[in-house]
């Protein structure tokens, strides 16, 4: 059987055919004007078809173009399945985008605005977020939660922790805690924000700027915890928040959320925790942890300004390290060599800040304040970050910091 050209599926060939009907019907046409009605109304359905198979020939090529999307991007998630599995968070994040730009290349997709507000925070009456204990009056804190992907801003005010919008975020591709290096996961704990970056100073992926966060902070260190880099940050401009998906690590809100929110953050002061899933307290257990690190931090510094270093030395731990490698051992050594040439220390300690992290339950607290140190041969003015675990015989400090 003679069969016509076909380039696309016999549709160019069907075509075909009905082209030379139309040159066989034009032969016994007698074109004189009564018949040019009769040419131009086969012409007109001839031109018809012709859109009809030109539109089948599209919805065919686009189920083609379909089905090539389909395998590969089962063979990109069978790539990110082994690539997870083999902890290869770099290859799987890459096959992650490669599927999303095939995905937009055949089917444009569709990405509705963020609300300007999401629903706020549930928080059961009478209780407070775990890790919150005791600020300055007035005192903004940030709260990020993994799992809701959410930022949310409170405020200390007349002995309560009260919120004040909660803002959606993107964190990182990894949905575990923070451990090595390029594990594309977002550390769990509590930071602070040290000091923002403009974003003209930046590359255009940063938005508005960015806030670094001061991790991995002593106790991550402690921890063997790797990477670094983890900021709060915006966007590229001409993108929209919810077509990032997932980050590197970092957390990051839309441009006006972080323009906003710059306006309550006071950097090295302003903490920033992030938790998986938040769990709540009484706010009646909240003030009785909060009273016994308060006396804690009093009776320490009291003891410091009493010069009798022996004692002094009793509210740190022998697991204890500081920020310049110090261990126990080695930092009782230098307090005592300091000591005997101090005729007086006076000390004056403000804008503090009382934090537990979620995660160990308790066990772990923060003390963050300003302190202003004063003797006969040294001054000093600097922000201090003291860590303490919960011992047997009450807490003690296994870190010491500066931010």
């Amino acid at each position: 059987m003679q069969r016509f050209p076909n380039q696309r599926g016999g549709v160019w060939g069907v075509a075909f055919a009905q082209l030379s009907v139309l040159m066989l019907l034009l032969k016994y046409i007698n074109m004189k004007l009564k018949n040019r009605l009769l040419f131009f109304l086969i012409l007109l359905l001839f031109a018809a078809n012709l859109i009809l198979l030109a539109l089948f020939n599209k919805e065919k090529s686009k189920t083609a173009s379909f089905s090539n999307f389909i395998a590969e991007a089962n063979k990109n998630l069978n790539i990110i399945s082994n690539s997870l599995a083999q902890r290869n968070f770099k290859k799987a994040h890459f096959s992650l985008i490669q599927t999303q730009k095939n995905l937009e290349d055949i089917v444009p997709l569709f990405k509705p605005p963020l609300p300007e507000k999401m629903v706020a925070l549930s928080i059961p009456a009478g209780e407070v977020p775990y890790p919150f204990l005791y600020t300055n009056e007035n005192t903004y804190l940030l709260l990020c939660q993994k799992t809701s992907k959410t930022l949310s801003l409170f405020r200390f005010a007349q002995g309560k922790f009260s919120l004040i919008k909660t803002y959606p975020c993107i964190i990182g591709m990894n949905d575990a805690d923070k451990k090595e290096i390029g594990d594309y996961a977002t550390p769990e704990g509590v930071y602070f924000l040290l000091n923002f970056i403009p974003g003209k100073e930046m590359d255009e992926k940063y938005g508005y700027g960015a806030f670094i966060l001061n991790y991995p902070n002593l106790l991550d260190k402690k921890e063997k915890k790797k990477g670094s880099g983890i900021w709060l940050h915006g966007h590229k401009p001409t993108t929209n928040l919810n077509e990032l998906l997932v980050t590197e690590g970092c957390v990051v809100i839309s441009n006006d959320s972080l323009k906003e929110l710059a306006n309550f953050i006071k950097p090295s002061v302003t903490p920033m925790v992030i938790v998986d899933e938040i769990e709540f307290r009484t706010q009646k257990s909240q003030e009785e942890i909060s009273g016994e690190l308060q006396s804690f931090l009093n009776s320490w510094k009291e003891t410091w300004e009493s010069l009798n270093t022996d004692k002094y030395l009793s509210f740190y731990a022998p697991e204890f390290v500081n920020s310049e490698g110090m261990n126990y051992e080695t930092f009782k050594g230098y307090k005592k060599k300091v000591n005997r040439n101090k005729k007086f220390i006076r000390l004056k300690i403000k804008q503090e800040v009382i934090l537990i992290p979620q995660k160990y339950q308790g066990k772990i607290a923060f003390l963050k304040f300003n302190q202003s140190y004063y003797s006969n041969n040294f001054t000093s003015d600097n922000q201090k970050l003291l860590y303490l675990k919960r011992e047997k015989r009450g807490w003690q400090i296994i870190g010491e910091s500066a931010l």
